[in-house]
């Protein structure tokens, strides 16, 4: 409620007060100081809500007191006035915070940052969040001229302009996100979880925590939940922490039917690793590594094979540049597709599948691209490479005579460009491994319609022994209900 200080600040900075005491008049006189040291046994009026309040008024009321008896008092009509002003001032802020948070939902929305290296209004250093308003401002009457009443006024004032305001905002926005992530997460029922350790700007490690799952309109989802203080890098702190948030949101780890995670050894070992840990709370969560980082490490590890690139130069070189170039691109492109949100497992086994023949491929055309070394560093003779080796102690008998001598063509062919590449396929194949486990058991339902009843059939019956807690009985006939309706479409 306003107090009587209140109304008499409304009164002197506006006319409106002025034409409502008239429209209203108080049961006594309200006048000014010499009225009421005139009328000593007059109290200026009956209705507190209406009495100006000043000193004069005080020093009144402190010597001669006020009628306490409010019986038969109508105070209809300055409860009135107190509900018009107070409506009106309601409205007001109303529609001041309905501007702020529009900014600052916007700006959040989209990654901005809200604050600058200085937080004026007028300022061109700025945030985001200031200019946003004065952008604003230029298209908008009411919001300039709270601006131009308000901006600058620094503490104690009510405006909200401040960083608090949208830090405050910010907070509850995200509040209501994560409280809206976790309500979807319970209506999916099964969920996957990603968890990663990355540094912030100042170089703070902090554990992002993400959850995978399945809307209503059966497309899969990726939400980032929140940032975590790391712990530590072990494997068994780690795995706290994942039980913590599960725990702290209400989720049934018995629903996690996914981890996703990098190569780190803390965190893909097959035995005292973050996914080894879940696993033995949770067996049906299975382990599928992040194909993208996956085939990254596939590049670094060929290209590291045995150390041999520090051993490159001229030709050689030449023709490793033109390797590299075509490897390289190829494995951009197909990274890219892997760091798709809606992509399926199908999928990444298609594309790593595709890049194991590509290296086969490029394996057998070392012709191919010595032609190309050489167009790229003209020169057409290789340094010979060969290092001192140590002799073979010869057995009774036996000769050097039938030892093989390379030349330093075949050198380089044999020791360099065939190591590399078959380290490529290698490294290719090994990460693809990983996905197969899960393949076996789901990939018949990309090949529905061109499998028999009794292989769809049996493939469900696998599946359905796999989860025997989530999948009925019925299953496999259910596989094969919906392979009968994919025919008809």
């Amino acid at each position: 409620m306003y107090d009587s200080q209140s109304i008499v600040n409304l009164e002197e900075n506006s006319n409106l007060f002025s034409k409502l005491k008239s429209e209203y008049p108080t049961s006594g006189p309200l006048e000014d100081s010499e009225n009421i040291k005139s009328q000593p046994n007059v109290l200026p009026g009956d209705d507190p809500a209406l009495w100006i309040i000043n000193d004069t008024t005080g020093d009144f009321i402190s010597l001669h007191g006020f009628n306490q008896n409010i019986d038969g008092n109508n105070f209809l009509k300055s409860k009135r006035l107190c509900s018009k002003i107070l409506e009106n001032d309601v409205k007001y802020w109303k529609d001041v915070l309905r501007r702020v948070t529009a900014v600052v939902k916007s700006l959040c929305s989209r990654g901005l940052s809200l604050r600058g290296s200085d937080d004026n209004f007028g300022n061109s250093h700025s945030g985001n969040f200031i200019m946003c308003l004065e952008l604003v401002a230029e298209f908008d009457p009411f919001l300039a001229s709270h601006i131009k009443k308000y901006a600058n006024k620094g503490k104690g004032g009510t405006s909200y302009l401040s960083l608090n305001t949208f830090e405050e905002f910010v907070k509850l926005m995200g509040q209501k996100v994560r409280e809206t992530i976790i309500k979807e997460i319970k209506k999916a029922k099964y969920f996957s979880i990603v968890v990663d350790s990355t540094p912030d700007v100042s170089h703070t490690d902090q554990l992002s925590f993400i959850f995978r799952y399945v809307i209503d309109n059966g497309e899969p989802v990726e939400r980032f939940l929140h940032f975590l203080p790391n712990t530590g890098h072990k494997s068994e702190d780690l795995a706290k922490v994942v039980f913590n948030v599960l725990e702290s949101n209400t989720l049934d780890i018995q629903n996690c039917r996914g981890q996703s995670y990098d190569n780190a050894s803390n965190m893909s070992g097959k035995y005292t690793a973050l996914q080894a840990r879940i696993k033995q709370v949770c067996p049906h969560a299975v382990y599928v590594p992040c194909s993208a980082h996956s085939l990254n490490l596939v590049g670094e590890c060929a290209a590291n094979s045995r150390g041999l690139l520090r051993k490159l130069q001229s030709l050689e070189m030449g023709i490793m540049v033109s390797v590299w170039s075509d490897v390289l691109e190829r494995f951009n492109v197909t990274s890219k597709k892997l760091q798709e949100v809606k992509i399926d497992l199908k999928t990444v086994l298609s594309l790593y599948n595709s890049l194991i023949k590509y290296s086969e491929e490029l394996r057998n055309n070392f012709d191919l691209y010595e032609q190309k070394g050489f167009e790229k560093c003209g020169i057409k003779e290789y340094k010979d490479i060969s290092s001192r080796k140590k002799k073979r102690k010869l057995a009774f008998g036996e000769t050097r005579d039938a030892e093989a001598k390379l030349t330093p063509r075949d050198k380089f062919r044999s020791q360099i460009y065939i190591s590399i590449m078959d380290s490529l396929i290698f490294e290719l194949n090994k990460r693809m491994s990983a996905y197969e486990e899960i393949n076996k058991k789901f990939s018949f339902f990309f090949r529905l319609q061109m499998l028999s009843i009794t292989e769809v059939r049996k493939q469900g019956d696998y599946l359905r022994k796999c989860y025997p807690n989530d999948l009925p009985v019925t299953f496999p006939n259910e596989c094969v209900h919906f392979r009968s309706y994919l025919l008809t479409k």
